[in-house]
């Protein structure tokens, strides 16, 4: 998984479940806590963490390929 492949299955599992719920939530970042039951501060460190890693921001996560990308790498 570009970006991902030197995290462990955990964290790779934490990224794209909060990516995906941040993302249903029109990038709410207190909805996404609110759902994923968590302080905001949680859901930004994780957004802040997967921009690290992607090299690419998720200021738009639906307008951007990188959303994209990150949407249909976590799609089941």
């Amino acid at each position: 998984m570009d970006g991902f492949g030197d995290l462990p299955e955990a964290d790779r599992e934490t990224f794209f479940e909060t990516f995906r719920v941040w993302q249903d939530n029109d990038a709410s970042v207190c909805g996404a806590a609110e759902v994923l039951n968590c302080h905001p501060n949680t859901v930004r460190h994780c957004s802040h963490r997967i921009e690290k890693h992607t090299g690419r921001s998720l200021s738009r996560p639906r307008m951007s390929p990188n959303g994209v990308w990150l949407s249909k790498s976590t799609a089941v």
